[in-house]
């Protein structure tokens, strides 16, 4: 997140596909909605993050609270009607509050289908200040993923740090 606040997608990034050293092949994202705009943004220091592995610590570390839903372009220059491919989302969460378990409570789907049922970042994590990342394999997605969060009840805000999309068809294929 930069200091003022707008997210970091593909910062650094070609804006054409990109085979990392695994051979997967990413193309850059970009966010094209956050609803509402009134979603208040965090930024915590890295190094006050705990995250397996260390690594994740600065995605983690920053995000967004208060987003019900959020619209990212996977697949940049596809047309609106484009075939839906099967990609592996990850999704980067922390607790920035210092809140007890059961307080930030919200369900989370992918493409209008849910697929965390009252999740529980503190409680998910084993407290504040931990990174904790969910990854669900086979989501169809066209041109633009769509991420929902609905906090359940009284519960606080949703809270989200970052969001990854791997296109499985393209990580299937060997590098060379």
């Amino acid at each position: 997140m930069a200091p003022d606040g707008t997210p970091w997608l593909a910062q650094g990034v070609p804006a054409a596909p990109v085979t990392d050293r695994r051979g997967r092949s990413t193309t850059p994202a970009s966010l094209i909605a956050l609803k509402p705009d009134t979603a208040a943004t965090f930024d915590q220091p890295p190094s006050s993050v705990r995250a397996d592995p260390p690594a994740w610590a600065p995605v983690a570390a920053s995000g967004f609270r208060g987003a019900r839903e959020i619209l990212v372009t996977v697949a940049a220059g596809a047309s609106a009607d484009a075939q839906c491919l099967a990609f592996t989302v990850r999704l980067h969460f922390l607790e920035p509050d210092d809140v007890k378990p059961g307080r930030r409570v919200f369900n989370v789907s992918l493409q209008g289908r849910k697929v965390l049922d009252r999740f529980d970042v503190a409680a998910a994590a084993g407290g504040n200040q931990r990174g904790v990342v969910r990854r669900f394999q086979g989501v169809q997605v066209g041109k633009v993923l769509k991420i929902e969060l609905q906090p359940i009840g009284e519960s606080l805000p949703a809270v989200i740090s970052g969001v990854e999309a791997v296109n499985e068809s393209a990580a299937a294929k060997p590098a060379g």
